[in-house]
């Protein structure tokens, strides 16, 4: 997915562009099972998990061993991303 890419290469402006251009699938994942809200809370990128948030991705979704996005970001100790994926 684009998206994935964009976020896994830490290209912020490119990811919002292609996000809010609608064009994509924002729940699609990578050939490991990995979303894109998975790869920004991993990148600890508030900003994209808001707006993934925003635009309707399933933040419950498990990924790749049945860890999720919330999962993620306690293990991390994220407490803002804690806080939106609430």
């Amino acid at each position: 997915s684009p998206l994935i890419i964009a976020l896994d290469k830490g290209h912020y402006s490119i990811f919002k562009a292609l996000l809010e251009s609608g064009k994509f699938d924002h729940d699609a994942t990578d050939a490991g099972g990995r979303s894109a809200l998975g790869y920004a809370v991993r990148r600890r990128n508030y900003e994209a998990v808001r707006l993934l948030i925003e635009s309707g991705v399933d933040a419950g979704r498990q990924e790749a061993a049945g860890i999720t996005p919330l999962n993620m970001a306690v293990a991390q100790g994220d407490e803002d991303i804690v806080r939106v994926l609430l």
